[in-house]
């Protein structure tokens, strides 16, 4: 139990920084949602322990425990991967820039295109005033 919350602990200490910004809540759930995801399908669509995540070769007993974690936290943040101030400052965040979008299961170039667009809309307005 303690392996399986070890990665919430270590994602709320970055979140209590003295410096931190809001550019992190994406990397931390992708983060999060790979360590909860205990397998993966192959090529040839047989399920495999996910080798990107720490807990898929300690966790045995407790899988559904793991499974309904990871429901819950794609229920309360998956919409942060569809807010345009999250992936701004995601992509603005020197740590991060878009590094992120390959795990998030969007493509680069429909963020990239979303993240211009939204940056004319936002030059277009401050320019009115």
């Amino acid at each position: 139990m303690v392996a399986i919350l070890k990665p919430f602990v270590t994602a709320s200490n970055h979140f209590q920084a003295d410096f931190e910004t809001i550019g992190n809540v994406i990397p931390a759930y992708i983060g999060l949602r790979t360590n909860l995801t205990l397998t993966i399908k192959n090529r040839n669509g047989i399920e495999v322990v996910n080798p990107a995540s720490q807990l898929a070769s300690i966790v045995k007993k407790t899988k559904d425990f793991v499974q309904a974690l990871r429901e819950s936290l794609d229920r309360r943040f998956f919409p942060v991967l569809c807010d345009v101030n999250y992936v701004l400052c995601t992509i603005f965040d020197p740590r991060f820039k878009k590094g992120w979008i390959k795990f998030s299961g969007y493509s680069e170039a429909s963020v990239m295109e979303a993240v211009i667009a939204e940056i004319q809309i936002r030059y277009r307005v401050l320019r009115t005033f």
